[in-house]
């Protein structure tokens, strides 16, 4: 089975043929099952060919690499704009090795510049903005020392509300059943139970034995969010750990 795909992006680790290549990113056009052979189109000039006839790219973007010859490309390239979910700060990527990453910050309270690795937890809960969404973070960011209250994301809540749905489904389906008790400042006490008893979920399955109940509330510092809360107040009924963009 073939490492990459169509569409993959990928960087040239190496090459036997093409000095020009090596470090290059570029996106997988072709692949050939039979050979193992993988047709990239780069994004720079690498004095290469077009890959016709077999595929159609820029003329002298494209070279055939083995797979050997490639590495994933990181999600982050330069250019890129991602907010924190920390503190909200948005930062700009400036480079990106595929493993070492470095970005310069368009709003924040701490440095001007700084670094990550692709594989860290910083990396795992950065938010990506594209288009309107990078003014209406800078707008909400300038506006928080005025609100004075951390308010989640639209991917944040999006995120919570599946969780809660899907859990809620997937206890359904064993017997069990989940319900809430909310109020306007954002705390929330779910209530798991099935047969007049609670239930502790084990991998796929769930035993159930004595009720329990979890709660959430809501920090002074947060603006209330009904799912947020709901995410958290069922991850402590069920002995979960809290998910990472409860911050």
């Amino acid at each position: 089975m073939s490492k990459f795909k169509k569409g993959d992006r990928v960087i040239a680790k190496k090459c036997s043929d093409n000095a020009l290549v090596i470090g290059k990113a570029g996106t997988v056009i072709g692949v050939n099952g039979n050979t193992g052979i993988y047709a990239v189109e780069f994004d720079d000039y690498v004095g290469g060919h077009n890959a016709l006839p077999a595929y159609d790219g820029r003329n002298g973007h494209c070279w055939f690499l083995t797979e050997k010859e490639l590495k994933p490309a990181s999600k982050f390239e330069a250019g890129q704009i991602y907010r924190t979910r920390e503190d909200g700060s948005i930062i700009k990527i400036t480079s990106s090795t595929g493993y070492y990453v470095t970005y310069e910050t368009i709003r924040s309270k701490r440095n001007e510049v700084g670094s990550f690795l692709s594989t860290s937890l910083f990396a795992k809960r950065l938010e990506p903005l594209a288009g309107r969404q990078i003014g209406e973070a800078i707008k909400e960011y300038d506006a928080g020392p005025t609100t004075g209250k951390h308010a989640y994301s639209d991917s944040e809540i999006a995120e919570a509300k599946a969780f809660v749905l899907d859990t809620i489904r997937d206890l359904a389906e064993k017997g069990t059943y989940a319900s809430f008790g909310t109020d306007k400042y954002g705390s929330c006490t779910a209530l798991v139970s099935g047969k007049n008893s609670k239930a502790k979920v084990y991998g796929n399955y769930a035993e159930l034995y004595q009720l329990d109940t979890g709660e959430s509330k809501c920090s002074p510092n947060d603006v209330p969010n009904t799912w947020i809360g709901k995410a958290v107040a069922l991850c402590r009924a069920l002995g979960r750990p809290i998910p990472d963009y409860v911050r």
